[in-house]
């Protein structure tokens, strides 16, 4: 018997694909939710659910409770069911949307429809495919991400998520 998913209110909603940026990548996505959460961001992203949870009434909890929700941009990025039903229920629902570019090219083609014309996290110029390939380290990009939450309105409320 599945549990039921409990709210998860956060400021921040990482969604992200596994494979690239998760846990079967190279866990950016990790080292991302520690960096905001050090800045008092409070955090929700799918390697936190348990065994037994019900995986979409939590993420959907996720997208719904946030106040952001942000787009970990790597090439493959929207390809996959689930970051696609993220990026659908957060437009839906008008939350802010903050795309951070990982790698790749921006924004990736599957996620096209709902980031063009945003503007992306780190703000660098010249051709590099993302932070990493620029040399970037999570901690500088967590630093403008919080500045993009912040001039967003999104102030961290010093729980850690």
């Amino acid at each position: 018997m599945a549990l039921l998913a409990e709210s998860r209110a956060s400021e921040v909603m990482i969604s992200y694909r596994g494979s690239e940026t998760g846990r079967d990548g190279d866990s950016t996505v990790t080292a991302l939710t520690a960096a905001l959460q050090s800045r008092g961001y409070s955090v929700f992203q799918t390697m936190g659910l348990m065994g037994g949870e019900a995986w979409p009434d939590a993420i959907q909890a996720g997208v719904r409770d946030s106040r952001a929700v942000v787009a970990l941009c790597s090439p493959g990025y929207g390809g996959t069911t689930w970051t696609k039903r993220e990026l659908m229920l957060a437009d839906a629902l008008g939350k802010t949307l903050i795309p951070v570019w990982h790698s790749g090219a921006y924004p990736p083609a599957e996620a096209g429809i709902y980031l063009t014309g945003l503007q992306y996290v780190p703000q660098f110029a010249g051709g590099a495919q993302g932070f990493v390939a620029a040399g970037y380290t999570v901690e500088r990009v967590a630093d403008e991400l919080c500045e993009a939450l912040m001039a967003a309105g999104i102030e961290p409320s010093g729980e850690l998520g």
